[in-house]
């Protein structure tokens, strides 16, 4: 009978627009290297920032055009923020970048209409659902949350370094969803095949190790869905740590 087709155009659909958006930004660069005979420099602290946020933001293209040399660097800056930013089927998520907002839509322009954005607003309506700051925003079923933390370097110098974990995120958790009945799992006695429903343990159990970094989570998770599954009917003979084990 086949599947439906629509996902799979869909996503070749927005594909196209984001390499579009891509190549214009390598472009930029291409032809500013060409013009200078000179390479752009691909690492962010080689870069003039402050004179790059100033150009982006620029709405005049008589004075963009003024500055042409710093075209391909800001194409290069713009390219270094978008490096955190993916999409999986129609879940976008971009990590901290302040042109993210401006250049959803292609009629969103930066340095006076040299670069514009994405996608196209006459036929996508992007929902936009912000993180809980700076250093935390969820995706899909993992939350990501980053910190800054001092360390003291083997010279006595204090560094700060920073570093990020993930989390399972489950959106039935909040509170907007509180009041609502939700069934996760088929109980023992459905017409599921016994075997599958006890494979749902092995199988959560795996999913949580490879979306999981901190280990207390993963052990709370663990025990969530062993409790999950037991209110499901399910009986295990084995305490949850030798299912933890059984998966490394």
């Amino acid at each position: 009978m086949g599947i439906n087709p629509a996902v799979y155009m869909a996503n070749y659909y927005l594909f196209y627009y984001e390499y579009m958006f891509v190549k214009q930004l390598v472009d930029l660069v291409v032809a500013s290297t060409s013009a200078s005979g000179h390479d752009v420099p691909t690492q962010p602290t080689d870069l003039p920032v402050p004179e790059l946020l100033r150009l982006l933001c620029c709405t005049s293209r008589t004075s963009v055009d003024q500055h042409s040399e710093l075209h391909g660097m800001a194409a290069m800056f713009l390219l270094h923020l978008y490096r955190s930013t993916v999409r999986f089927v129609d879940d976008f998520t971009s990590g901290p970048n302040p042109f993210t907002a401006h250049l959803l839509y292609e009629s969103q322009t930066l340095m006076g209409g040299l670069i514009h954005g994405i996608y196209p607003g006459q036929f996508l309506v992007m929902e936009a659902t912000p993180g809980d700051g700076i250093f935390s925003f969820s995706t899909l079923d993992v939350r990501i949350v980053t910190r800054i933390m001092s360390v003291i370097a083997a010279d006595g110098s204090v560094e700060q370094v920073v570093k990020s974990y993930t989390i399972l995120f489950d959106k039935r958790r909040l509170a907007c969803y509180a009041g609502i009945p939700i069934v996760q799992y088929a109980h023992v006695a459905s017409t599921l095949s016994i075997h599958c429903g006890y494979n749902i343990l092995i199988g959560q159990l795996h999913r949580f190790r490879e979306l999981i970094t901190v280990r207390g989570n993963y052990i709370l998770e663990c025990a969530r869905l062993m409790l999950r599954m037991q209110r499901r009917g399910y009986i295990y003979k084995l305490p949850i740590s030798h299912s933890i084990s059984a998966i490394g």
